[in-house]
């Protein structure tokens, strides 16, 4: 009699979960089904259970499509389990002999107001830039000859082949170096001019660059006027032109990526050091103390005298910042510094990509390894292709990880924070939601982690739209989608936690 009331129990216990993820897929069919995105929209949806490995709902999940930003958690998951959660990118300031060498490790943090502001007490630019100069100066070298550039722990390809060519200026476009220095841009806050209406728009500029050639086309209006205004940079070279009419101060920068990163930086302190009265090579003039930077030659070597400063910034803060705020700059120097770690030579987009092509094929097997073409770091470039499948296998091994899991599954924004400021609004969830989200022309994804707290129970999420029309109510739509689908999710979530609980209390 026991056994006759066992065994339905059992039953009842192992189909409820396969009714629940038949339930969740048939509501995602349905919605996608639903979202008019348009004739030439592709959607792949993966969702799988970060604790048994079940595929929870599925559509279209083994095709490959372009990831856009989703490509940022190949890249950061790679780079913890190459580089480790304890690795630190660390900028050496040091003499040898009569000159001043800057070794680049490749941080793309270094500088960058962002992080700046967040430490603990904040400083700005000008602070960094008087700090470092600062250590220079009191290291009294006589007759101080050059500041030299070391950036070659990558290779000198600051762009990448597979970037639209007429977004390069632009601070999502910023190039990579072994050493980068404020995102490797320049921020532009345009201001009336003393003039009044009809006069030249004043500009302050950081940081200060007072020897770059800059044109101020932008007039000032009358208040009320429209404000709108803007910055461009000649392609080839470091020169800026201001347009645009300006009715009001504003603290919203015009940020323009620069050219030649890693110069920019040498330059900039040459350029404190004279406002110091120190002057690489006994130079008279601005101009000339800008030309006592070069960069290191391919075979040179430094011996170092003694280490005049160090910025170190942890790996972690390095992934965060990435994932949160999807700064690009930030997933190309991770994957150009884990394929120096892979060679010991200059990292390069190629060395980075067969490192994480081989990480992909320990964890997650060769086929998973194959069907994925790794092009950049951001997913900038249209040359990345990734199944969703694929990607929610790869966010749940990383995240599962006992040495840096937490980490990674910590780097995602929330709904609310970074790139979900404004996501989620009229979609209530219950558990905690977190995602990185990816766009770039006809593409709109979101991938990440719906997370009981209660009972840490953890479901990995991909959702990829390629083929959408800008200009039409596709991109809005697949946004929507979005928000839809991970709501269904945390709804199915929170239904199979409780159910859970009822059984075990039962």
């Amino acid at each position: 009699m026991v056994r006759r009331i066992l065994v339905p129990a059992v039953l009842i216990l192992l189909l409820a979960p396969a009714s629940l993820a038949q339930e969740l897929s048939g509501r995602i069919v349905s919605l996608i089904r639903q979202a008019e995105l348009g004739p030439d929209a592709v959607v792949g949806v993966s969702v799988v259970d970060c604790r048994s490995g079940q595929t929870v709902a599925e559509y279209h999940a083994n095709d490959a499509l372009q990831p856009a930003s989703n490509q940022k958690l190949l890249t950061t998951g790679a780079a913890l389990a190459i580089l480790g959660p304890d690795f630190a990118f660390r900028t050496r300031v040091v003499q040898s002999g009569r000159d001043v060498v800057l070794i680049g490790d490749g941080d793309p943090a270094l500088g960058d107001a962002e992080v700046l502001a967040r430490m603990d007490p904040p400083m700005t630019v000008d602070d960094m830039l008087d700090a470092l100069a600062g250590a220079i100066r009191d290291a009294r070298i006589e007759g101080l000859d050059e500041i030299v550039v070391d950036d070659r722990v990558f290779d000198r390809e600051a762009v990448h082949e597979g970037w639209p060519t007429d977004q390069l200026d632009r601070h999502y476009s910023a190039g990579v170096a072994g050493l980068n220095f404020h995102a490797n841009v320049l921020a532009f806050y345009p201001a009336p001019g003393a003039g009044g209406p009809g006069s030249v728009a004043s500009c302050e500029i950081t940081p200060r660059v007072s020897w770059m050639p800059i044109t101020i086309d932008a007039v000032t209006v009358e208040r009320g006027r429209q404000h709108r205004y803007g910055v461009q940079r000649d392609l080839t070279q470091n020169r800026f032109r201001v347009y645009g009419q300006v009715s009001a101060s504003t603290q919203v920068a015009a940020r323009v990526a620069v050219h030649e990163p890693s110069t920019f930086l040498g330059r900039l302190l040459a350029f404190r050091l004279d406002e110091m009265g120190v002057t690489p090579g006994g130079a008279r003039r601005t101009e000339d103390v800008l030309r006592q930077v070069r960069l290191a030659g391919d075979l040179e070597q430094f011996p170092v005298e003694r280490t005049l400063a160090v910025v170190s910034t942890p790996l972690t803060d390095v992934v965060r910042r990435c994932n949160v705020d999807s700064v690009n700059l930030y997933a190309e120097a991770l994957i150009k510094r884990i394929g120096h770690e892979l060679t010991g030579g200059p990292g390069t987009w190629t060395s980075g990509a067969a490192a994480m092509r081989m990480l992909i094929s320990e964890r997650l097997g060769a086929e998973a390894a194959a069907s994925t073409i790794i092009s950049d770091g951001s997913g900038f470039s249209r040359g990345n292709l990734v199944e969703p499948a694929v990607l929610t296998a790869w966010m749940r091994s990383i995240s599962n990880d006992p040495e840096f899991g937490d980490e990674f599954a910590a780097s995602l924004p929330r709904i609310g924070e970074g790139t979900l400021e404004s996501r989620f609004q009229r979609t209530p969830t219950g558990n905690l939601v977190t995602g990185k989200s990816g766009t770039i022309t006809g593409v709109r994804c979101l991938s990440g982690f719906v997370t009981n707290e209660a009972t840490g129970r953890r479901i990995a999420y991909s959702i990829m739209v390629n083929g959408l029309r800008e200009g039409t109510d596709g991109p809005g739509n697949a946004l929507r989608l979005h928000e839809r689908i991970v709501g269904e999710i945390d709804s199915w979530l929170t239904r199979r936690v409780e159910a859970a609980s009822a059984n075990v209390g039962g």
